[in-house]
């Protein structure tokens, strides 16, 4: 629920969800505040942990939907060719897919990150798969596992 109101409401162009506008997650908050109880959270302890919850979901379900969105437009050769070809969720509004390339993937600032993020990527010996988790917290699952 929460990720079909991020998709709704906010636009992709931002670059994370820290920079989406204050107005747009309150328009999220008050849908969110319609189909859940959080009224009873609000004076609990349990509230900021709450509020965290809700934060991260919005956060990787933004993330998730932008790189959804940037591997369609990868998949075309040129610019052009990418605004007229919009992924199956902008098919009824493409100027909204235009608006995502123009004010997104066409900011040099963008493109120089994307770059970046690139070249440091071959730079590395070992490529990791223990996802978000520090080595340290990996050495310590495996530790315990083997101890049980």
């Amino acid at each position: 629920m929460i990720s079909n109101e991020v998709a709704r409401v906010a636009p992709f162009y931002h670059r994370t969800w820290q920079r989406v506008p204050d107005e747009i997650k309150r328009d999220i908050y008050t849908t969110i505040y319609q189909y859940f109880d959080l009224v009873s959270f609000e004076d609990t302890s349990e509230w900021p942990g709450v509020q965290l919850g809700i934060q991260a979901e919005c956060q990787r379900s933004y993330s998730a939907r932008k790189s959804k969105y940037k591997s369609h437009y990868d998949t075309y050769e040129d610019v052009e060719t990418a605004k007229n070809n919009p992924p199956d969720d902008f098919a009824s509004e493409p100027e909204r897919w235009i608006e995502i390339i123009d004010r997104l993937y066409q900011d040099p600032r963008y493109i120089n990150q994307c770059e970046k993020n690139r070249q440091n990527r071959t730079k590395l010996r070992y490529t990791s798969y223990h996802g978000t988790q520090s080595y340290a917290q990996k050495r310590h699952m495996r530790v315990s596992c083997i101890q049980i």
